[in-house]
């Protein structure tokens, strides 16, 4: 197999005649550690995490919600795995330390409903849609301390806005 194959392109007869390599196993250990001390330049270690430690861990592939989620690691279940919640073992590598208030599954949904519905609000709503928006708002946080957002709604009102030229209303 160390001979170069035959094609109807004229060579010389001693290109085509096999050739033993030698100290392959040698060559192969060199051209490993060669890759290996070029990855090892940029690599760098993991901290090990400490049990109760607030983490974001990866989601899998299959679920819908591709969003890093909150989780505590409960214990170490290997050299890089650790058991987060009750449920999910993950790598080293699929966690990430946070410094972020940790809230339960409730409360983390009723942050995600406010901030999808302050995040797409209507062109100009209307006092009654901007009065129910900001009674859900101070809702949800008296229910969850949360940094208050600032969100500035049109002043006008409805009937100014017929008043006007406005081609929206």
């Amino acid at each position: 197999m160390s001979r170069r194959t035959r094609h109807s392109l004229p060579t010389s007869k001693q290109l085509i005649q096999p050739k033993v390599v030698e100290n392959v196993p040698r060559l192969l250990k060199q051209k490993n550690q060669k890759s290996k001390t070029q990855y090892d330049e940029h690599a760098k270690d993991l901290s090990n995490l400490v049990i109760g430690q607030r983490i974001r861990m990866k989601s899998l592939p299959s679920e819908p919600n591709k969003k890093w989620q909150f989780g505590n690691v409960v214990e170490e279940a290997g050299k890089r795995s650790y058991i987060v919640g009750k449920h999910y073992r993950r790598n080293r590598r699929d966690l990430r330390t946070t410094h972020e208030k940790f809230y339960n599954n409730a409360e983390q949904d009723l942050i995600s409903k406010l901030t999808d519905d302050l995040s797409d609000p209507p062109l100009l709503p209307t006092t009654s849609e901007s009065h129910k928006m900001s009674e859900k708002s101070s809702e949800i946080q008296k229910k969850v301390q949360i940094p208050k957002l600032k969100v500035q709604l049109p002043t006008t009102s409805v009937s100014e806005c017929a008043k006007s030229t406005c081609k929206i209303c």
